[in-house]
């Protein structure tokens, strides 16, 4: 699959020698892209406002924000991810877009190629212009500039820069990046180079005779090192603009690397641009997993740019501040009115949830990096057309299935539970009081409080009974607090003596409570120190594989078995390298773990729990609502001086005569009724 031979006018130039003219143009031109590289760095080094301007523009483009109106739902998707407080974030989302541009433009290339048409078309053109006018200096230049590019100078830069490293920030780390960065890349393209099977230029055209496939160019891709040496330096220095110019200088000689075999005629210029486009891909998906894996762990490879400011903390005396509405008749909210506010979304519901849901169960079970050598592997061996030797996958379905249908029974026992003991509250609609769900009280409604009861929403008192208040969940302070006409009740406290009327003036994630307890939330998933451990094997064979896959593929390949051969030979090499018994023996005896637990009446809602029960010596509970049902009884009644019927008949007599009931004076009454 050739792109053409050169014409004969071409090699009647090789004869007669380059033209001044002409040469100068080719300076000019190689000049020129790399003068483009470096003022298109230096501009973005140098202005980071007017960036950052253009973009705060953009957002309010009527455009975009009617897609916006359009896409809400996958909009508000993209900016949970792009939230630098993820665990991925924007360089997920970055590392992402990189990488699809890339792949579609080596997509495009190849193509282009395999057809032999757009850009396919002028590689004999362009080639011929450029092998026709060499100067004699400038190919002693380029021949030493794709030493760059060549294996063995890669592989020494990556064993010197990452010992360097070592030295300097006393991590392995750099090292791996940069091995697998450069052993992905070329692993990709001995394998495209297998596939497509193109050939090189012709040997007329080239300055030295180079031997094999040309597409991708293997010094275009290999340029992938420079870019992985410029996110290492970047994450380093502490200005943007020294980060802009480590990648752009790295731009550069990426440039130079995948442009130097063109210019000495071993490759065609689009294998340079598919070349480019495959390094590009690889190094997107290297630095994404790498800053993922470092945000995970807690270290931020950012962390130069600023640590984004924490929200201001809530304030109890700024949430008693209520704000200023409309008094609501004391006969209540209509139905009309309640119709109206339900329309606006002005409810009490929100989004507390009892469980994770099933998506992230399935997420945390799927997404996983066992599955993801094990899953990738899989793939590649079926793509080969062999199913049988794909037979290994079943340890890595086994053991998903394992972790999701624990976790789903322990949802769905989860959920029935809290629709049993869903909460409801008394309003005053139309002048009826009526008990309505906690969910369905609406801004304005009119609530009627007794002792006893939590107070769901934040409110205005409207009218008071001797009112007492516990506020200890959100201010700590145990005594309660006597409310009168005007005064504000929060979310959250519970009435302790008397009886209220109180108007809501913030409801749903408004309310105090529900602002408090997000910003308290932060979901952090038991880690068990079995699962870290087997994670951090992981971590290392993951690190390990490409390497020695690379090794296994080129040996398979030059031993001319056949590419599909030496794929599966490849993947069952690495295979033996995933711990797959010992992740599946895990899981399992997990698992046994959660079925004799809830023999117990334990419920386990993730399988890493197990573990840390395990380890527990002490298990302290709160009493209340906990290993109790949260009522009280009087159990015994021990008179000072008067016989126990007397003191029995007087507390009954008390608590009868008593306007509002506590939990204490029900527990009274409930043993000491009323003289007749």
């Amino acid at each position: 699959m050739t792109a053409g031979p050169a014409s004969s006018s071409a090699f009647r130039d090789l004869a007669t020698g380059p033209t001044p003219g002409v040469t100068n143009l080719l300076l000019a031109i190689l000049a020129g892209v790399l003068a483009a590289i470096g003022a298109a760095g230096w501009w973005v080094s140098g202005h980071p406002e007017e960036i950052n301007s253009f973009f705060q523009k953009l957002r309010h483009d009527p455009r975009l924000l009617a897609f916006r109106d359009r896409h809400r739902a996958a909009l508000e998707f993209l900016l949970r991810r792009l939230r630098p407080e993820g665990a991925a974030g924007v360089f997920l989302s970055a590392g992402l877009i990189s990488l699809a541009a890339s792949a579609i433009a080596f997509g495009g290339v190849l193509q282009d190629v395999v057809a032999h048409d757009e850009l396919a078309r002028f590689d004999s053109p362009i080639l011929t212009f450029i092998t026709s006018h060499r100067v004699g200096w400038l190919t002693t230049a380029m021949r030493a500039i794709s030493l760059l590019g060549a294996g063995p100078v890669v592989a020494l830069v990556v064993v010197g820069a990452g010992l360097a490293f070592r030295r300097l920030w006393h991590l392995w780390e750099p090292l791996l990046i940069l091995a697998v960065a450069a052993g992905g890349a070329e692993l990709l393209s001995l394998s495209v180079r297998a596939v497509v099977a193109r050939p090189r230029p012709p040997v007329a055209l080239m300055a030295t005779v180079a031997h094999g496939y040309g597409f991708p160019s293997g010094q275009a891709t290999r340029s992938i090192l420079y870019g992985a040496l410029a996110y290492l330096l970047g994450a380093k220095l502490p200005r943007w603009q020294a980060r802009v110019r480590v990648w752009v200088a790295a731009a550069m000689v990426a440039f130079l690397v995948g442009a130097s075999p063109v210019y000495l005629g071993w490759n065609w210029p689009t294998d340079a641009l598919a070349g480019w486009a495959l390094a590009a891909s690889w190094l997107a998906i290297v630095v994404t997993t790498t800053t993922a894996i470092r945000r995970l762990r807690g270290a931020s490879p950012g962390a130069e740019a600023g640590t984004p400011p924490s929200p201001a903390p809530l304030e109890v005396d700024s949430a008693l501040s209520a704000p200023k509405r409309p008094r609501t008749d004391p006969r209540g909210l209509s139905e009309a009115q309640v119709r109206e506010r339900i329309e606006r979304g002005e409810t009490n519901r929100t989004e507390e949830r009892s469980s994770r849901s099933v998506g992230e169960i399935l997420r945390a079970n799927i997404l996983t990096r066992f599955n993801a050598i094990l899953g990738s592997l899989a793939v590649v061996i079926v793509l080969t057309g062999s199913l049988k030797d794909a037979l290994f996958a079943l340890v890595l379905v086994a053991n998903t299935t394992i972790g999701i249908v624990q976790e789903l029974r322990a949802k769905l026992t989860l959920d029935r539970l809290v629709v049993l003991a869903a909460p409801t509250a008394r309003v005053v609609r139309g002048g009826e009081v009526k008990e309505v769900p906690v969910a369905a009280i609406v801004l304005d409604d009119v609530l009627e409080l007794s002792a006893g009861d939590q107070i769901p929403v934040d409110g205005v008192v409207l009218e008071s009974a001797d009112l007492e208040v516990d506020e200890s969940l959100l201010t700590g302070e145990a005594e309660p607090v006597l409310k009168a006409p005007g005064d504000v009740v929060l979310s959250g406290s519970f009435v302790v003596a008397g009886s209220s009327r109180i108007q809501a003036t913030r409801v749903g994630d408004a309310a105090y409570a529900r602002r408090l307890a997000a910003e308290g939330r932060r979901f952090a998933p038991p880690r068990s120190q079995l699962q870290a451990g087997i994670d951090r094997l992981l971590a290392y064979i993951t690190w390990a594989l490409v390497p020695t896959a690379v090794i296994l593929f080129a040996g398979q390949l030059r031993a001319h078995i056949g590419l599909a051969n030496a794929i599966r030979g490849s993947v069952a090499g690495v295979v033996g390298m995933v711990p797959e018994g010992l992740v599946l023996l895990s899981s399992t005896a997990m698992a046994l773990s959660v079925v004799r637990l809830a023999r117990q009446r334990v419920l386990i809602q993730e399988l890493q729990a197990v573990e840390g029960l395990a380890r527990v010596d002490v298990l302290c509970c709160d009493k209340t609502g906990t290993i109790t049902d949260g009522s009280i009884k009087l159990d015994e009644v021990l008179p000072a001086s008067e016989s126990e019927t007397y003191v029995r008949e007087a507390l009954g007599a008390l608590v009868a005569a008593a306007t509002s009931r506590n939990a204490t004076l029900e527990a009274i009454a409930a043993a000491c009724p009323p003289p007749e």
